[in-house]
């Protein structure tokens, strides 16, 4: 292995208008451009997800007010029913005379 002191002995000889150096520049930004615009869609997919999260508990809470709705109005109209039976099985009244039911 050599040991260089100041990095190896061509760095810094490019010239600036060196091609190979220009394109590794450019390569260098867009890698840079690339690595920004990957953090910026996962910053938004982050927030979407946590969105989705909050929308989620929400539709739970809704999902399980609605379930003890259903429970009660089906105790209710089970209690109706009953009701119902019950009076339709009473017997009818008797007719008085001369009047109709």
């Amino acid at each position: 292995m050599v040991g260089w002191a100041h990095g190896p002995p061509f760095a810094g000889i490019m010239a600036p208008s060196d091609p190979v150096q220009l394109d590794h520049e450019r390569r260098i930004r867009r890698l840079e451009e690339a690595r920004l615009s990957i953090e910026n869609t996962l910053f938004a997919m982050l927030e979407l997800d946590r969105r989705e999260a909050a929308k989620s508990k929400q539709h739970a809470a809704r999902m399980a007010h609605l379930d003890q709705t259903m429970i009660e109005i089906g105790d209710k109209l089970n209690g109706l029913i009953g009701w119902a039976d019950g009076t339709v099985k009473k017997k009818p009244p008797k007719k008085r005379n001369g009047h109709k039911q």
